[in-house]
């Protein structure tokens, strides 16, 4: 057999480095094709492919039955045993390949029997190879290796072809086509790159040899929550459709695609952190395990607050600036929306960075699946009423229930973290002063982009100061080193 040589694992700072650039352009990608097609598309395009992408999305959930996130965990553990490695990635490989050509089975006799999607039957035709490119795109082998180098330069370069894309063939609000194409293309592309790559990491394994069995029981519990999970994140937009139509998903997808952009900025850390937390509890170091907790934890408020808070402040500008003024309904939306900035990051750190390292999912996955049901009723009843607000209450309802669910299993394995202290209080009251800083600056609509950049950068210095008035200890601390590093630096020359 093929031998590979040791995978060599970068520094905690490297990874994290690597993964807030590509977080940074994930903003800045946003930043120059958000406005665009918003402009272009206008809110009832929007939400036609919004809606085909809801519906696609399901059968992508279904057919990786969990893998996404079993796989990384998996992986992380066995990453250093070169013959595990390359035998669990076939055997998860040969359980997609089923699970794949069922879906499409199933995909292609829904969309050709539904007269909801037959009136955009080749707009759902367009986006379905979107199930095969994302099961296979082995995102979570690579996480779980921690290959934070060969992820990022994949992710710029497919990124800016992506954007030359758009700007090149969107142009018109017939080209809706175009832009969903666009986006299945790209997606394909990446899963190409990571099928060739990984060659680096994995020898064949003959069938004979595997064992699917293993795997099983704990897929259908992880897919089980992922299932619930994918509910409360694509229900909404699937029951705009049926029940109020494509504008309402427009004006919700804007609201939704800002607040989610700030989301994957949040819990950018625990990308990062789970694989080593993984691999702590593996070789029993718990003092470092409960180290990269906190690290985790603290960085989710001081980073989720402070945008919770300026999204509230700042929704007129960001609305105006990201979609314009056909959106004007997507600025309550928005402010509406905005406390799942935190709800969320603290869902994913008790689910995805304390649960689940601790075979725990079982317990994630109750959590999800009550606040799944409860998002469904909520929005039978709101949705009529409220419209795109209505989905979004119900989003409000479902996330918070699963936190305090989460909350309530997770109360003994919390016990060493910060996270009912009165240093997090510190977040929320300097969250709260930037806020007030905030609103007393007027809306300028004549150059919205240098008026918000302004205003983060006012809201974050004020933010910050007053953090570190309150001597809260991670802005003291990194304070403290950078200037001990300037002193050093003078000290020198």
């Amino acid at each position: 057999m093929e031998q590979h040589a040791p995978i060599h694992i970068r520094s905690i700072k490297l990874n994290f480095f690597l993964n807030t650039l590509r977080k940074i352009f994930a903003y800045l990608f946003p930043l120059l094709v958000f406005p665009y097609i918003n402009r272009v598309l206008g809110p009832g395009y929007i939400g036609k492919v919004k809606f085909a992408e809801s519906i696609v999305n399901y059968f992508v959930l279904f057919t990786s039955v969990g893998i996404p996130t079993y796989g990384l965990r998996e992986i992380a553990r066995i990453r250093d045993d070169p013959e595990r490695r390359s035998k669990t990635v076939w055997e998860l490989t040969w359980i997609l390949a089923v699970t794949v050509a069922i879906g499409y089975i199933l995909y292609f006799t829904l969309i050709s029997s539904v007269s909801r999607f037959k009136k955009e039957y080749l707009l759902f035709l367009l986006v379905s190879p979107t199930i095969l490119f994302s099961d296979f795109s082995y995102e979570w082998f690579y996480q779980g290796v921690e290959d934070q180098v060969y992820i990022t330069i994949r992710y710029l370069i497919v990124k800016g072809l992506q954007l030359i894309c758009i700007f090149l063939f969107v142009k018109a609000p017939e080209h809706y086509y175009r832009y969903a194409l666009v986006g299945v293309g790209m997606n394909s592309l990446s899963t190409v790159f990571n099928v060739v790559h990984l060659r680096k990491y994995i020898t064949y394994i003959p069938r004979r040899k595997l064992e699917f069995g293993r795997h099983l029981k704990t897929l259908s519990v992880i897919f089980m929550s992922s299932l619930a999970a994918s509910v409360y994140t694509q229900l909404d937009v699937t029951m705009l459709g049926f029940m109020v139509g494509d504008d309402a998903i427009g004006y919700y997808s804007t609201a939704n695609t800002i607040v989610r952009m700030i989301i994957v900025a949040v819990t950018a850390l625990g990308e990062v952190t789970s694989p080593r937390i993984e691999n702590c509890l593996k070789k029993g170091d718990i003092v470092s395990y409960h180290k990269y907790l906190n690290i985790s934890l603290n960085y989710i408020l001081i980073i989720s607050v402070p945008c919770c808070f300026g999204i509230v402040a700042l929704a007129p500008d960001v609305i105006l600036l990201f979609a314009g003024k056909q959106f004007l309904p997507s600025i309550y939306s928005i402010r509406l929306l905005s406390p799942i900035i935190i709800i969320v990051g603290l869902a994913y750190f008790l689910g995805f960075q304390v649960l689940y390292p601790l075979r725990q999912e079982w317990k994630y996955t109750v959590s999800v699946s009550v606040a799944a049901i409860c998002n469904a009723c909520s929005n039978y009843f709101l949705i009529s009423k409220y419209q795109q607000n209505g989905a979004i209450i119900g989003t409000i309802i479902a996330e918070s229930i699963g936190l305090i669910l989460q909350l309530w299993f997770t109360r003994k394995y919390i016990k060493e973290t910060h996270l009912f202290s009165i240093n997090t209080c510190k977040y929320f009251l300097a969250g709260y002063v930037m806020f007030r800083f905030l609103k007393k600056i007027p809306l300028s609509e004549n150059n919205l982009v240098l008026h918000c950049a302004g205003s983060i950068i006012i809201g974050a210095t004020v933010y910050f100061l007053f953090l570190f008035i309150v001597r809260e200890k991670t802005t003291v601390s990194v304070i403290s080193k950078i200037m001990n590093k300037i002193k050093k630096q003078h000290y020198q020359a």
